[in-house]
């Protein structure tokens, strides 16, 4: 018999952890696994129906931006019900999956992927408590870096170190192989062709800058 995958966020909108789903979701596809991916809120979204016209089935709980209600966790535990492995991403979605499970029975199989260094919750005490809770109701703790890993432990106390796991974002290099590079007069008239060029797909944050200098000291 086989198993059936839930992935759930709370939307999929603009960010990296919903364009890592998005991504996931058509690999997912062309592998035939059966999975279907359900989201808090349709508010704000991109990647659902873009999916959604490729024959994935995406499945919205509600139409308000209501994702740090209680209710999710019962409006959850409804469909989850009929999912073996569930995986989710980013809180609202981890917490109330993880009170959800408290209902569901122990046969499931909960997975969640931790996409950043650092939040707000980390600078209260008491988060850590339900933090500990909520990640201990998990089989498996997907960082996405080893950076992450770490400071997810510590803040843990290193309970449970045997959940923890690292897999590195990937990328679909099949789409990159084909384009044609952007001519540089475009972007800046002065640009010569020695000129040395960075792009950094992402907001300019303390996650995402942590190790830029270390990243980039090449070009020193």
């Amino acid at each position: 018999m086989n198993k059936r995958l839930a992935i759930v966020n709370h939307n999929l909108g603009s960010g990296g952890a919903e364009k890592l789903i998005h991504d996931m979701a058509l690999e997912l596809k062309d592998m035939n696994i059966e999975f279907s991916i359900i989201l808090l809120t349709n508010v704000n979204d991109i990647y659902g129906k873009k999916l959604q016209e490729v024959g994935i089935d995406v499945i919205y709980l509600s139409n308000k931006w209501d994702i740090y209600s209680p209710k999710n966790i019962f409006k959850l535990k409804k469909i989850l019900k009929h999912y073996d492995i569930i995986h989710t991403h980013t809180y609202t979605a981890q917490l109330w999956t993880a009170f959800s499970s408290l209902f569901l029975g122990k046969k499931k199989k909960y997975i969640t992927t931790e996409h950043s260094t650092s939040n707000r919750r980390r600078e209260k005490f008491y988060f850590k408590y339900l933090d500990g809770w909520m990640y201990s109701r998990y089989n498996k703790i997907i960082s996405i870096t080893d950076a992450t890993q770490i400071n997810l432990k510590k803040w843990l106390n290193n309970k449970n170190p045997e959940k923890h796991l690292v897999i590195n974002n990937g990328i679909n290099l099949k789409k990159y192989y084909s384009t044609t590079p952007i001519n540089r007069k475009e972007i800046n008239q002065n640009l010569k062709e020695e000129d040395i060029l960075i792009c950094m797909i992402g907001r300019f944050s303390e996650q995402k800058s942590k190790n830029f200098n270390k990243k980039y000291e090449i070009f020193k």
